[in-house]
């Protein structure tokens, strides 16, 4: 195996069954159109193989809909005449594997010996093409050490493939394997069609020994059932090393860019087999080599972070690849069955500003998957008796809700699932991300087109959801569960309150700047949602009269009454940095009558909105509620960190840093198995830049307030702006500045809260500012 540096490398060093499913996650091969599970080679060791298309949903025999587990292609297996070649069955196994993270490759180097004393070293190389979505491709090195013999390696197109429904422990498949072809002239195919929703599945696999022809090899397609093999044999020669290369085409129908047929993808695969793996693998790197240039973060001073900082911005790479403005990302990517492959409010808060700030066309085509749904979310408001649009709390393919009824636990009975109901601040996240992505971006033609008409649905839905209370003069949401997810039925979340009136005040800002300055797209957009002057002005008096609670000190209160629930103040953590509660807390129901809060909720919203809040009320807000929030969230940790740079808190900003930084690398929420936690990977990115590297923008222009924890010596980093490139770097003595545009051209930016100038293409430095670290003295009497 190639020698990489640890800064880029994830490594699995021994063989372990035990920890199949966690690294089956963490060794995940993605370009956002398909990702596969990492799972091992010669091995009948327990495993959830994994084959995820972007967008394929089914129901089938399911609980609700969910992302389908599609034909398997990544496995080979092994016979050395004709005796099966097992990992967990040999005398002597040296074994690892590793994820390069520079090139997106995952490398294995084994060396076998099996009872009878043969020696067999094995190592593969497999990769996703970044380069060609419908593509991946495999190599496999086999060197017989000590002996000769009769060597097969056997691949397949496994149509035997299912999903896991934990709730009745039984196996869904939600395709089945048409008739057809499987070998298509010497290529292995296998067609596939989705149970209810009929999306048509083709995979075909191209196999050879590589330079190696006639009698001493032979290539064979057999189909066994609804599974296809590719067999290669040779006669392998005592300390020689052969070579098979295998190129896997998969296509499907809801991909508007071809054909799905069994003949495209034998096509395909064979056009890709004879190109070649080596320049597939140059295509693919140079692809990768383009969007770490843009994307990559650099830590000097601590390794441990290094590695956890880019294993989180692979992820956001291979994810965002190929998105298309008819996918989106879901809270587990495309690595696993969790959360049924769903999309959250995971998309627009924590993940979505990765690519505004690195990729903003990947972004606009995340937020056009909303847009390609405004339709549904309108059906949806109407469906609770609503106005406008309210997005889906799971969104899958269609839009409409796609939540279950019912959440089945590892332990314990089923929960009944009121979040589809309750948890309403997803119409506001998805506003929120639209409006952000024009804010950075300054893209007004999305503006025109596409945000306008989202933001002015979703504040139709707000003022449909609000109650007027005559005794108080003010108008409330009730009966909602906001971003802590542990009191539910509640009144007047304050994080929900507070983003329904932004959207809704937004949503006029917008309506005058398109009167004002837009005559033809205010029209178009007037008459398409039916908004007028009239709607405009009830809507600005409603939302002035939204509720928002706090105590004379500051402190925003959660929700109606959570300053008079039971207190409980954490003190303890254990060695993956989550807090350790008292014994009994073990479910939902037990944190009712606690001000023990799942996640960051009043403090997600002091980042959010982090300049409409003083920095006492933010030291305060985060203070009291980081006492008493215990984490049991991936999304919880990042935002905890970033808030902590901004109240100066630096020890448990870096404390938090770690935590979300190595969510799956730990697996410290202890179920990465079941996928990656793509909000806590995004969520991350945002701790580095926007906290520890102080990115921020105000009133349409840069501030910078960066600070390094006492294990960092420097960091750098790049930013999209307004179509511009920022370059970043931070040392403990400066911050230095640079940001591309035409040569004449000159920026303000605000640095340490002092303003400069910069020309275009010229690099600023400033004197690194000193953090003194602030002791918060927090109210606890509530």
């Amino acid at each position: 195996m190639k020698t990489i540096d640890k800064n880029w490398t994830i490594e699995e060093s021994s063989f372990n069954p035990a920890r199949s499913g966690y690294y089956e996650t963490i060794f995940n091969l993605s370009n956002g159109y398909m990702g596969i599970r990492g799972t091992r080679d010669c091995t009948s060791a327990i495993c959830r193989k994994g084959t995820f298309l972007a967008g394929i949903y089914d129901k089938g025999d399911a609980q609700i809909t969910e992302i389908v587990n599609c034909p398997s292609f990544i496995n080979f297996r092994i016979t050395v005449d004709d005796d099966p070649v097992e990992l967990s069955g040999c005398s002597e196994l040296s074994y690892r594997r590793c994820l390069d993270m520079k090139e997106a490759l995952l490398y294995t180097d084994a060396t076998i010996t099996d009872h009878s004393g043969r020696k067999l070293g094995i190592k593969s190389t497999k990769a996703v093409s970044i380069a060609d979505k419908r593509i991946a491709f495999f190599t496999l090195e086999i060197t017989p050490v000590n002996f000769s013999g009769t060597i097969k390696v056997l691949s397949e197109i496994d149509g035997a493939a299912s999903n896991y429904d934990r709730s009745g422990c039984r196996e869904i498949s939600h395709f089945n394997v048409l008739e057809g072809e499987s070998d298509q002239g010497g290529t292995a195919v296998l067609q596939a069609e989705t149970r209810d929703s009929k999306t048509r599945i083709a995979i075909a696999a191209c196999m050879g020994l590589s330079g190696v022809c006639g009698p001493l090899c032979s290539s064979d397609v057999k189909k066994q059932g609804d599974i296809v093999v590719s067999e290669v044999a040779f006669t392998g020669e005592k300390g020689m090393t052969y070579t098979v290369d295998k190129v896997i085409c998969v296509l499907h129908s809801l991909d508007p860019s071809g054909a799905c047929t069994p003949e495209k993808a034998a096509e395909y695969a064979c056009a890709g087999f004879k190109k070649g793996i080596g320049r597939l693998l140059r295509e693919h790197k140079d692809v990768m080599a383009l969007k770490w240039d843009m994307s990559d973060i650099t830590i000097e001073g601590d390794c441990k972070a290094q590695a956890a900082i880019r294993y989180n911005i692979l992820n956001l790479l291979m994810l965002g690849a190929n998105v298309d403005g008819n996918v989106s990302i879901g809270a587990k990517g495309l690595h696993g069955e969790g959360y049924k492959g769903h999309i959250f409010w995971d998309t627009e808060i924590f993940v979505l500003p990765f690519y505004i700030y690195n990729e903003p066309e990947t972004a606009k085509k995340l937020l056009l998957y909303r847009y390609n749904r405004l339709e549904a979310a309108k059906a949806n408001a109407r469906a609770g008796g609503y106005d406008g649009a309210r997005f889906p709390w799971e969104s899958a393919d269609t839009g409409r809700e796609a939540t279950p009824d019912y959440f089945y636990p590892k332990e314990g009975e089923p929960i009944k699932c009121l979040t589809g109901d309750e948890e309403i601040h997803i119409t506001a996240d998805v506003a929120f991300g639209f409006y952000e992505y024009c804010r950075i971006t300054a893209d007004t033609g999305f503006l025109l087109k596409y945000c306008a008409e989202v933001l002015l649905e979703t504040a139709k839905f707000w003022i449909s959801r609000l109650e007027y209370d005559s005794g108080t003069g003010y108008y409330e949401i009730r009966s909602v569960i906001g971003p802590d997810e542990y009191h539910i039925h509640v009144n007047n979340n304050c994080y929900i309150n507070y983003m329904a009136r932004w959207n809704i005040l937004k949503a006029e800002e917008i309506w005058e700047d398109l009167k004002n300055n837009y005559t033809m797209d205010f029209e178009a957009v007037c008459k398409k949602t039916g908004v007028d002057a009239e709607i405009i002005t009830q809507w600005s008096e409603k939302a002035s009269k939204i509720l928002l609670r706090h105590s004379k000190e500051g402190i925003l209160e959660q929700f109606d009454g959570y300053f008079l629930l039971k207190d409980h103040v954490i003190e303890k953590y254990n060695e993956k940095g989550i807090p350790v509660l008292p014994p009994g807390f073990k479910t939902d129901k037990d944190f009712w009558g606690y001000k023990l809060i799942k996640q960051a909720d009043v403090v997600m919203l002091l980042h959010l909105f982090n300049d409409q809040f003083t920095e006492e009320q933010k030291k305060l807000n985060y203070e009291y509620y980081e006492k008493r929030t215990i984490h049991w969230s991936s999304l919880s940790p990042s935002i905890y960190s970033l808030m902590g740079v901004n109240v100066k808190v630096p020890a448990m900003a870096y404390s938090y840093f770690n935590v979300s930084a190595n969510t799956d690398i730990e697996d410290n929420q202890s179920n990465t198995e079941d996928g990656i936690h793509a909000a806590a990977v995004g969520g991350t990115w945002q701790a580095m830049v926007l906290g520890f590297g102080g990115f921020r923008v105000k009133e349409g222009m840069i501030h910078l307030d960066p600070w390094l924890p006492r294990e960092w010596n420097a960091i750098s980093y790049k930013a999209c702006w307004k179509g511009r490139t920022v370059c970043i770097s931070v040392t403990k003595e400066h911050v230095k500045v640079k940001i591309s545009g035409d040569n004449n051209t000159v920026y303000d930016v605000i640095i340490f809260n002092n303003p400069y100038t910069v020309k275009a293409n010229t690099e600023l430095e400033v004197r690194m500012h000193a953090v003194e670290e602030v002791i918060i003295l927090g109210v606890d009497k509530y």
